[in-house]
Protein backbone atom coordinates (compact mmCIF):
# COMPACT_ATOMS: atom_id res chain seq x y z
CA UNK A 1 0.00 0.00 0.00
CA UNK A 2 2.91 1.98 1.07
CA UNK A 3 4.35 1.31 -2.61
CA UNK A 4 1.44 2.14 -4.24
CA UNK A 5 1.01 5.42 -2.64
CA UNK A 6 4.13 6.52 -3.30
CA UNK A 7 3.66 5.64 -6.99
CA UNK A 8 0.67 7.64 -6.91
CA UNK A 9 2.27 10.59 -5.45
CA UNK A 10 4.43 10.92 -8.67
CA UNK A 11 1.77 10.80 -11.05
CA UNK A 12 -0.35 13.68 -12.56
CA UNK A 13 -3.59 14.20 -11.41
CA UNK A 14 -4.91 12.47 -14.37
CA UNK A 15 -2.94 9.79 -13.81
CA UNK A 16 -3.63 8.89 -10.14
CA UNK A 17 -7.38 8.94 -11.32
CA UNK A 18 -7.10 6.54 -13.95
CA UNK A 19 -4.68 4.48 -11.44
CA UNK A 20 -7.51 4.52 -8.80
CA UNK A 21 -10.21 3.21 -11.73
CA UNK A 22 -7.82 0.43 -12.71
CA UNK A 23 -6.70 -0.76 -9.48
CA UNK A 24 -10.46 -0.96 -8.11
CA UNK A 25 -11.58 -2.34 -10.87
CA UNK A 26 -8.57 -5.04 -10.90
CA UNK A 27 -9.50 -5.75 -7.12
CA UNK A 28 -12.85 -6.53 -7.35
CA UNK A 29 -12.41 -8.54 -10.98
CA UNK A 30 -9.71 -10.61 -8.43
CA UNK A 31 -12.45 -11.74 -6.04
CA UNK A 32 -14.72 -12.76 -8.65
CA UNK A 33 -12.33 -14.96 -10.08
CA UNK A 34 -11.40 -16.13 -6.91
CA UNK A 35 -14.97 -16.91 -6.03
CA UNK A 36 -14.45 -19.49 -9.36
CA UNK A 37 -11.08 -20.91 -8.81
CA UNK A 38 -12.23 -22.06 -5.57
CA UNK A 39 -14.53 -24.18 -7.28
CA UNK A 40 -12.45 -25.59 -9.88
CA UNK A 41 -8.89 -26.38 -8.66
CA UNK A 42 -7.57 -28.67 -11.46
CA UNK A 43 -7.58 -26.60 -14.29
CA UNK A 44 -7.42 -22.35 -13.01
CA UNK A 45 -6.66 -21.02 -16.42
CA UNK A 46 -9.03 -22.79 -18.31
CA UNK A 47 -11.87 -20.88 -16.66
CA UNK A 48 -11.39 -17.84 -18.94
CA UNK A 49 -12.21 -19.96 -22.33
CA UNK A 50 -15.70 -19.69 -21.37
CA UNK A 51 -17.44 -16.70 -21.73
CA UNK A 52 -19.59 -16.88 -19.22
CA UNK A 53 -16.36 -16.55 -16.81
CA UNK A 54 -15.31 -13.53 -18.57
CA UNK A 55 -18.49 -12.42 -18.30
CA UNK A 56 -18.82 -12.86 -14.29
CA UNK A 57 -15.26 -11.23 -13.80
CA UNK A 58 -15.73 -8.31 -16.07
CA UNK A 59 -19.33 -7.43 -14.08
CA UNK A 60 -17.45 -7.53 -11.08
CA UNK A 61 -14.24 -5.29 -12.43
CA UNK A 62 -17.37 -2.83 -13.39
CA UNK A 63 -19.05 -2.97 -9.68
CA UNK A 64 -15.28 -1.64 -8.70
CA UNK A 65 -15.14 0.80 -10.87
CA UNK A 66 -18.86 2.19 -10.49
CA UNK A 67 -18.63 2.25 -6.50
CA UNK A 68 -14.91 4.39 -6.82
CA UNK A 69 -17.05 6.80 -9.64
CA UNK A 70 -19.88 6.90 -6.55
CA UNK A 71 -17.69 7.68 -3.86
CA UNK A 72 -15.47 10.18 -5.89
CA UNK A 73 -19.14 12.19 -6.63
CA UNK A 74 -20.32 12.14 -2.66
CA UNK A 75 -16.24 13.43 -1.58
CA UNK A 76 -16.00 9.97 0.43
CA UNK A 77 -12.46 10.37 2.54
CA UNK A 78 -11.80 12.87 0.10
CA UNK A 79 -9.38 15.85 1.58
CA UNK A 80 -10.30 19.36 3.28
CA UNK A 81 -10.15 22.26 0.52
CA UNK A 82 -7.43 23.71 1.92
CA UNK A 83 -5.10 20.99 1.82
CA UNK A 84 -3.58 19.59 -0.92
CA UNK A 85 -4.20 16.03 -2.92
CA UNK A 86 -3.50 13.16 -0.51
CA UNK A 87 -2.32 9.96 -2.51
CA UNK A 88 -2.92 7.71 0.62
CA UNK A 89 -6.55 9.23 0.74
CA UNK A 90 -7.38 8.28 -2.70
CA UNK A 91 -5.56 4.41 -2.17
CA UNK A 92 -8.34 4.10 0.76
CA UNK A 93 -11.01 5.08 -1.93
CA UNK A 94 -9.32 3.02 -3.96
CA UNK A 95 -9.64 -0.14 -1.63
CA UNK A 96 -13.15 0.54 -0.08
CA UNK A 97 -14.64 0.94 -3.50
CA UNK A 98 -13.21 -2.60 -4.73
CA UNK A 99 -14.03 -4.21 -1.65
CA UNK A 100 -17.11 -2.35 -0.95
CA UNK A 101 -18.78 -3.37 -4.49
CA UNK A 102 -17.78 -6.70 -3.40
CA UNK A 103 -20.03 -6.72 -0.20
CA UNK A 104 -22.80 -4.78 -1.91
CA UNK A 105 -23.48 -7.43 -4.99
CA UNK A 106 -23.31 -9.95 -2.35
CA UNK A 107 -26.07 -8.79 -0.12
CA UNK A 108 -29.61 -9.61 -0.54
CA UNK A 109 -32.18 -7.00 0.17
CA UNK A 110 -34.77 -9.72 1.53
CA UNK A 111 -35.32 -13.35 1.26
CA UNK A 112 -38.31 -15.59 -0.14
CA UNK A 113 -38.86 -19.01 -0.25
CA UNK A 114 -39.71 -20.48 -3.63
CA UNK A 115 -40.26 -24.09 -4.56
CA UNK A 116 -38.90 -24.98 -1.37
CA UNK A 117 -35.55 -22.89 -1.62
CA UNK A 118 -34.45 -19.44 -0.43
CA UNK A 119 -33.67 -16.82 -2.72
CA UNK A 120 -32.26 -13.63 -1.96
CA UNK A 121 -33.88 -10.86 -3.64
CA UNK A 122 -31.25 -7.92 -4.43
CA UNK A 123 -27.83 -7.35 -6.13
CA UNK A 124 -26.80 -10.82 -4.96
CA UNK A 125 -29.30 -12.56 -7.31
CA UNK A 126 -27.82 -11.08 -10.44
CA UNK A 127 -24.13 -12.19 -9.07
CA UNK A 128 -25.74 -15.33 -8.67
CA UNK A 129 -27.26 -15.77 -11.76
CA UNK A 130 -24.24 -15.04 -13.64
CA UNK A 131 -21.90 -17.68 -11.05
CA UNK A 132 -24.51 -20.39 -12.12
CA UNK A 133 -24.37 -19.85 -15.79
CA UNK A 134 -19.91 -19.75 -15.44
CA UNK A 135 -20.79 -22.85 -13.25
CA UNK A 136 -22.68 -24.81 -15.74
CA UNK A 137 -20.07 -23.74 -18.91
CA UNK A 138 -17.19 -24.69 -17.34
CA UNK A 139 -18.45 -28.30 -15.86
CA UNK A 140 -19.88 -29.21 -19.11
CA UNK A 141 -16.34 -27.80 -20.81
CA UNK A 142 -13.70 -29.38 -18.36
CA UNK A 143 -15.68 -32.28 -18.28
CA UNK A 144 -14.82 -33.29 -21.43
CA UNK A 145 -11.37 -32.48 -21.07
CA UNK A 146 -11.17 -34.48 -17.58
CA UNK A 147 -12.82 -37.69 -19.38
CA UNK A 148 -9.74 -37.55 -22.52
CA UNK A 149 -7.41 -37.23 -19.78
CA UNK A 150 -8.34 -39.61 -17.84
CA UNK A 151 -9.13 -42.63 -20.14
CA UNK A 152 -5.46 -41.37 -21.39
CA UNK A 153 -3.90 -41.25 -18.51
CA UNK A 154 -5.72 -44.90 -16.76
CA UNK A 155 -6.55 -46.84 -19.66
CA UNK A 156 -3.88 -49.57 -18.85
CA UNK A 157 -4.13 -49.63 -14.49
CA UNK A 158 -6.07 -51.97 -12.85
CA UNK A 159 -8.73 -50.93 -10.56
CA UNK A 160 -8.02 -53.42 -7.92
CA UNK A 161 -4.60 -53.02 -7.78
CA UNK A 162 -4.38 -49.05 -8.15
CA UNK A 163 -7.57 -48.27 -5.86
CA UNK A 164 -5.63 -48.00 -2.38
CA UNK A 165 -1.80 -46.78 -3.53
CA UNK A 166 -3.38 -44.45 -6.23
CA UNK A 167 -5.03 -42.14 -4.35
CA UNK A 168 -2.93 -42.58 -1.27
CA UNK A 169 0.25 -41.36 -3.66
CA UNK A 170 -1.93 -39.07 -5.29
CA UNK A 171 -2.46 -37.17 -1.29
CA UNK A 172 1.26 -37.71 -0.55
CA UNK A 173 2.13 -35.12 -3.77
CA UNK A 174 0.53 -32.65 -2.49
CA UNK A 175 1.99 -30.00 0.03
CA UNK A 176 -0.97 -28.88 1.69
CA UNK A 177 -3.66 -31.77 1.37
CA UNK A 178 -7.05 -30.91 2.80
CA UNK A 179 -8.31 -33.33 5.73
CA UNK A 180 -12.03 -32.87 3.82
CA UNK A 181 -10.60 -33.96 0.25
CA UNK A 182 -9.35 -37.09 2.15
CA UNK A 183 -12.51 -38.03 3.55
CA UNK A 184 -14.24 -37.74 0.92
CA UNK A 185 -12.41 -39.62 -1.67
CA UNK A 186 -12.17 -42.59 1.19
CA UNK A 187 -16.61 -42.55 1.03
CA UNK A 188 -15.79 -42.58 -2.94
CA UNK A 189 -13.68 -45.84 -2.97
CA UNK A 190 -15.91 -47.43 -0.46
CA UNK A 191 -19.24 -46.43 -2.81
CA UNK A 192 -17.28 -47.38 -5.91
CA UNK A 193 -16.41 -51.17 -4.11
CA UNK A 194 -19.82 -51.79 -3.07
CA UNK A 195 -21.23 -51.40 -6.82
CA UNK A 196 -21.82 -54.32 -8.03
CA UNK A 197 -23.79 -52.94 -11.75
CA UNK A 198 -20.24 -51.70 -12.98
CA UNK A 199 -16.73 -53.28 -14.08
CA UNK A 200 -13.54 -52.35 -13.27
CA UNK A 201 -12.68 -50.21 -15.47
CA UNK A 202 -15.45 -47.87 -15.18
CA UNK A 203 -14.60 -48.03 -11.67
CA UNK A 204 -11.17 -46.70 -12.23
CA UNK A 205 -12.63 -43.73 -15.11
CA UNK A 206 -14.67 -42.41 -12.31
CA UNK A 207 -11.94 -42.45 -9.72
CA UNK A 208 -9.82 -40.81 -11.63
CA UNK A 209 -12.48 -38.47 -12.73
CA UNK A 210 -12.52 -37.50 -8.93
CA UNK A 211 -8.64 -37.72 -8.29
CA UNK A 212 -8.40 -35.17 -11.20
CA UNK A 213 -10.71 -32.70 -9.79
CA UNK A 214 -8.84 -32.67 -6.64
CA UNK A 215 -5.47 -33.06 -7.52
CA UNK A 216 -5.17 -32.24 -11.40
CA UNK A 217 -3.67 -33.97 -14.74
CA UNK A 218 -0.27 -33.81 -14.03
CA UNK A 219 0.10 -34.90 -10.54
CA UNK A 220 -2.04 -38.15 -11.27
CA UNK A 221 -0.14 -38.59 -14.10
CA UNK A 222 3.36 -38.76 -11.92
CA UNK A 223 1.40 -41.42 -9.71
CA UNK A 224 0.76 -43.45 -12.22
CA UNK A 225 3.81 -43.64 -13.37
CA UNK A 226 5.88 -43.78 -9.75
CA UNK A 227 3.45 -46.70 -9.06
CA UNK A 228 4.32 -48.18 -12.93
CA UNK A 229 4.01 -51.71 -13.39
CA UNK A 230 2.42 -51.88 -9.58
CA UNK A 231 -1.20 -51.22 -10.49
CA UNK A 232 -1.02 -52.29 -14.77
CA UNK A 233 -2.90 -54.69 -16.15
CA UNK A 234 -1.70 -58.01 -16.97
CA UNK A 235 -0.73 -58.18 -20.29
CA UNK A 236 -0.83 -54.21 -20.95
CA UNK A 237 2.63 -52.73 -22.90
CA UNK A 238 5.09 -51.47 -20.61
CA UNK A 239 4.22 -48.56 -18.34
CA UNK A 240 6.57 -45.49 -18.78
CA UNK A 241 8.13 -45.28 -15.50
CA UNK A 242 9.98 -42.22 -13.44
CA UNK A 243 13.70 -42.21 -12.46
CA UNK A 244 12.15 -41.81 -8.84
CA UNK A 245 9.86 -45.58 -9.61
CA UNK A 246 12.88 -47.20 -11.11
CA UNK A 247 15.01 -46.34 -7.83
CA UNK A 248 12.34 -47.07 -5.89
CA UNK A 249 12.08 -50.57 -7.04
CA UNK A 250 15.31 -51.47 -6.08
CA UNK A 251 14.57 -51.30 -1.76
CA UNK A 252 13.69 -53.22 0.93
CA UNK A 253 10.30 -51.57 2.38
CA UNK A 254 11.21 -53.63 5.65
CA UNK A 255 14.63 -51.98 5.80
CA UNK A 256 14.30 -48.46 4.06
CA UNK A 257 11.64 -47.59 6.41
CA UNK A 258 13.60 -47.30 10.16
CA UNK A 259 17.43 -46.62 8.51
CA UNK A 260 16.42 -44.40 5.52
CA UNK A 261 13.84 -42.16 7.47
CA UNK A 262 16.57 -41.97 9.84
CA UNK A 263 18.95 -40.85 7.57
CA UNK A 264 17.17 -38.51 6.59
CA UNK A 265 15.99 -37.10 9.05
CA UNK A 266 19.16 -36.24 9.91
CA UNK A 267 20.18 -34.60 6.90
CA UNK A 268 17.60 -32.10 7.47
CA UNK A 269 19.12 -29.18 9.26
CA UNK A 270 16.32 -27.79 11.02
CA UNK A 271 14.53 -31.32 12.06
CA UNK A 272 11.76 -30.59 14.53
CA UNK A 273 10.44 -33.20 16.81
CA UNK A 274 6.81 -32.66 15.31
CA UNK A 275 9.00 -33.87 12.26
CA UNK A 276 10.14 -36.79 13.52
CA UNK A 277 6.90 -37.75 14.91
CA UNK A 278 4.99 -36.96 11.66
CA UNK A 279 7.70 -39.53 9.86
CA UNK A 280 6.83 -41.81 12.77
CA UNK A 281 3.28 -41.59 11.81
CA UNK A 282 3.78 -41.62 7.90
CA UNK A 283 5.74 -45.39 8.61
CA UNK A 284 2.98 -46.51 10.89
CA UNK A 285 0.19 -45.78 8.74
CA UNK A 286 1.88 -47.61 5.77
CA UNK A 287 2.40 -50.63 7.81
CA UNK A 288 -1.53 -50.18 9.00
CA UNK A 289 -2.36 -50.85 5.20
CA UNK A 290 -2.92 -54.29 4.60
CA UNK A 291 -4.37 -53.18 1.43
CA UNK A 292 -1.09 -52.26 -0.40
CA UNK A 293 2.20 -54.47 -0.94
CA UNK A 294 5.50 -53.67 0.17
CA UNK A 295 6.55 -52.03 -3.29
CA UNK A 296 3.51 -50.10 -3.21
CA UNK A 297 4.20 -48.60 0.48
CA UNK A 298 7.98 -47.76 -0.88
CA UNK A 299 6.52 -45.23 -3.47
CA UNK A 300 4.33 -43.61 -1.27
CA UNK A 301 7.64 -43.46 1.77
CA UNK A 302 9.47 -42.06 -0.88
CA UNK A 303 7.22 -39.53 -2.12
CA UNK A 304 6.74 -38.15 1.59
CA UNK A 305 10.66 -38.13 1.88
CA UNK A 306 10.96 -36.53 -1.15
CA UNK A 307 9.35 -33.58 0.09
CA UNK A 308 11.47 -33.31 3.06
CA UNK A 309 14.45 -33.59 1.53
CA UNK A 310 14.14 -33.42 -2.54
CA UNK A 311 15.29 -36.20 -4.96
CA UNK A 312 18.77 -35.49 -5.40
CA UNK A 313 19.48 -35.59 -1.85
CA UNK A 314 17.25 -38.65 -1.61
CA UNK A 315 19.03 -40.25 -4.74
CA UNK A 316 22.32 -39.60 -2.31
CA UNK A 317 21.26 -41.02 0.60
CA UNK A 318 19.93 -44.41 -0.99
CA UNK A 319 23.74 -44.62 -2.05
CA UNK A 320 24.99 -43.73 1.18
CA UNK A 321 23.04 -46.53 2.58
CA UNK A 322 24.14 -49.13 -0.17
CA UNK A 323 22.87 -52.60 0.52
CA UNK A 324 21.50 -51.94 3.94
CA UNK A 325 18.42 -50.94 2.25
CA UNK A 326 18.29 -52.83 -0.73
CA UNK A 327 16.50 -56.27 -1.71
Amino acid sequence: MTWIATALDGQSAQSQTVMCYLLSGAAAGLVGYSELLSRYKDSPLRLFQTPATITYVLVNVAAGIVALDIIRILHVLQPAAHQPPDPALWLKQTLLASFGAIAFFRTSLFTIRISGSDVGIGPSAMLQALLNAADRMVDRDQAKTRAAAVKAVLANVDYQLARAPLPALCIVLMQNPEAADQDEMKRQIDALDRRQDIGDDSKMLLLGVYLIRIVGTSVLQRSVEALGTLIAKSGAPPVRQSEMAALMSTLDYAKAKTQLVDAVLKAVSDTKPEDEDAAKEQVQALDSRADMSADMKMVLLSAYLVRLVGFDKLKELIKAQGKAITK
